[in-house]
């Protein structure tokens, strides 16, 4: 990872895991006020509460599971003990199966154009990388989001839509919204560890991730991944 990774920065991410501890505790909240609702009254409780409060234990706990295996891997890019296997990849249905993991009202909203390009990587890191750029992406979008493959030197994945400038650092300002009143901060401070840790494998990758500003189109996203010969076992 480059010296200018988002993660390098030990006061950003001091700040990023204060709130995360705010994010964590949401989701613990409502697993036990589930919990108990259901130990003390489940006798009163018609069929479809009860359903309810086991589905919101059951997706509160995904929830929950998702930001711990964020911070494990956060803690394993700093501390240099992330290894990774890398090995040629179809980067076309490794995208593909990114997008299979998305809310099901998102998946018909990503459109993949552009060439069938193969790159070194390691297909579970890459695909994580994929699932939470494409995930911030396409949180509260109404266009649909246009992924394009090209290739020059590098393979590239370009990305338009909902882009903003500062997706190129993702935790420059994560000090200012910390300190805001916004009672979302911890959410969007969430948000943005997601979308670095997104930039950091790509980078480990030996990828870079650029934002570019365009005129006609605003802002647009630049992946580049190394790339390789198709090989019969990809992914």
């Amino acid at each position: 990872m480059t010296g200018s990774s988002p993660l390098s920065h030990p006061a950003l991410l001091a700040a990023v895991l204060a709130a995360l501890s705010h994010e964590l505790g949401s989701p613990l909240a409502a697993i036990k006020s589930a919990a108990t609702t259901l130990i003390d009254y489940r006798q009163r409780l018609p069929d479809e509460r009860i359903d309810g409060f086991l589905h919101s234990i059951d997706s509160q706990t995904d929830r929950l599971n998702d930001l711990l295996d964020d911070l494990i891997l956060l803690a394993k890019i700093q501390t240099g003990t992330l290894r990774l296997h890398s090995e040629p990849i179809a980067l076309r249905r490794m995208l593909a199966r990114a997008i299979e993991q998305l809310p099901p009202d998102q998946r018909a909203a990503c459109l993949i154009e552009g060439d069938a390009l193969h790159v070194m990587a390691d297909a579970p890191y890459l695909r994580h990388a994929l699932v939470l750029m494409l995930q911030r992406l396409r949180d509260g979008a109404t266009a649909p989001t246009i992924i394009r493959l090209e290739t020059t030197s590098c393979a590239q994945i370009w990305l338009g839509g909902s882009i903003e400038l500062d997706w190129g650092a993702p935790l420059t300002h994560i000090d200012q919204l910390l300190a805001s009143s916004d009672p979302g901060r911890s959410r969007q401070a969430a948000d943005l560890l997601r979308l670095a840790l997104s930039r950091a494998l790509i980078e480990l990758h030996g990828g870079t991730w650029i934002v570019e500003g365009r005129s006609d189109d605003g802002p647009a996203l630049c992946l580049t991944l190394p790339l390789a010969e198709p090989d019969a076992d990809d992914d």
